[in-house]
């Protein structure tokens, strides 16, 4: 055997050794893509965790620099506002760069947000810096928030599929999404564990650990490089007619999960005779229950692929709505049943519509996913204006709910029926 490879041509030798390496080489990519890709969903991660730690942190923020609750949620309101033209133009420059700077640039931008967060509250404490002062402060704090972070979904979820190739793309996006889910699961879990400590370590934990994320996202491969080089595609302002009704589906859907989180308070205390203390209680398991089925049933569909695209969207489509249906009991089990319902549907929903959306625009992936952030921003907006249909009873906005659901389920049905183009 020895003599007969040694007799062998260089140009055959090599084509065997390439051949004798190939399976160990794809076994060794594979492991990689994984690695780099659960990397990236734990900094989208992060997303979760900021939004569980700062709500759950909230009355001691109020405590600490005696600024109203109403002032507060204005200050973080201002952060979402600018997810409006930030999300869109980050998700252009992912694609015309690729998706590893943004990155890092929203992680820079998410450490310096809530440094600047802790920085203002501390000066309340330890100066006689006027309030306005303070105030102005952590608006800033939020501004950065909003300019730089916003670019970090869509360009994670853009860096998911290059890494994971077009035919997994529904697994790439469901990835980053999982890593979100995650997130929102242990956020409140985090705060309210670092709160035990110190009143503000929730946010000294949130300064330092992007940072921690900067240097490993440092170090993946950037396959963004390799392909934008080759051709730089033209960066539409406006979104192609062929993915609004994803874009519609998606702020319909945000405005809906946004109305129902805003309601679980007053739906609790028409179908109980708890105390406040109770209620408040039960909201945060409804929440954490909420945010455990989701990343469950996102794991699921990662790992079984039973579910095209279309059929996830329909098939969330309707537990959303036999979710939102089940409100009108206003009965403490059912209205957990209700909230299962509705976190199973979106965590099939979500991932579905994003994929569909982004594979209708190929060339602009991180374009798209930048319109459907702006589109999720929209809908918490819409959800804020809702809300106010509470003052005419809690079967009010449940009612507003069932029909924004029932709109979703029409256009995903519509979507599903029609021939793809």
């Amino acid at each position: 055997m020895y003599l007969y490879l040694n007799h062998m041509s260089p140009n055959v030798k090599d084509c065997l050794s390439d051949v004798m390496r190939t399976p160990l080489s794809k076994n060794q990519e594979r492991k990689g893509v994984k690695a780099s890709a659960t990397v990236i969903a734990s900094i989208a991660a992060l997303m979760g965790l900021g939004q569980g730690g700062l709500l759950v942190s909230l009355p001691v923020l109020v405590s600490e620099t005696q600024l109203s609750l109403t002032v507060w949620s204005i200050v973080i309101a201002t952060g979402s506002v600018f997810f409006l033209p930030a999300s869109p133009y980050w998700g252009r420059q992912s694609d015309l760069n690729g998706p590893k700077p943004i990155v890092l640039q929203a992680l820079v931008g998410f450490g310096m947000s809530f440094g600047l967060l802790y920085v203002f509250i501390r000066f309340t404490n330890t100066s006689n810096l006027p309030d306005a002062w303070v105030i102005a402060g952590l608006v800033t704090a939020r501004i950065v928030y909003g300019l730089t972070v916003a670019g970090m979904v869509p360009a994670a979820q853009h860096w998911a599929v290059l890494l994971k190739g077009e035919e997994k793309r529904l697994e790439a996006i469901t990835t980053i999404s999982a890593g979100m889910s995650t997130g929102r699961l242990l956020g409140p879990l985090l705060a309210i564990a670092l709160l035990n400590i110190h009143p503000l370590a929730p946010l000294i934990t949130l300064t330092m650990l992007p940072f921690i994320g900067l240097l490993i996202v440092k170090s993946l491969p950037d396959p963004g490089r390799q392909t934008h080089t080759q051709t730089k595609p033209s960066a539409p302002v406006l979104p192609p007619w062929r993915a609004v009704p994803f874009l519609f589906i998606a702020m319909l859907g945000s405005a809906a999960l946004a109305l129902m989180q805003y309601t679980l308070t007053p739906m609790l205390q028409v179908a109980t005779e708890w105390s406040v203390s109770d209620i408040s209680n039960a909201v945060g398991m409804l929440l954490t229950v909420s945010a455990a089925i989701t990343l469950t049933t996102q794991i699921l569909v990662i790992k079984r692929q039973r579910l095209s695209a279309r059929r996830m969207l329909v098939a969330g489509a309707v537990l959303m709505l036999s979710g939102y249906t089940l409100f009108l009991s206003l009965h403490w089990p059912v209205l957990v049943l209700a909230v299962g319902l509705v976190a199973a549907g979106g965590a099939l929903f979500v991932p579905a519509y994003v994929s569909e959306a982004t594979s209708r625009t190929v060339a602009q992936q991180g374009t798209m996913a930048g319109y459907i952030a702006m589109s999720h921003t929209l809908g918490y907006g819409l959800s804020a204006l809702l809300v106010m249909s509470l003052a005419f009873g809690v079967v009010i906005p449940i009612g507003i709910n069932i029909t924004l659901s029932g709109i979703i389920l029409f256009v995903s049905v519509v979507l599903y029926l029609k021939p793809r183009q």
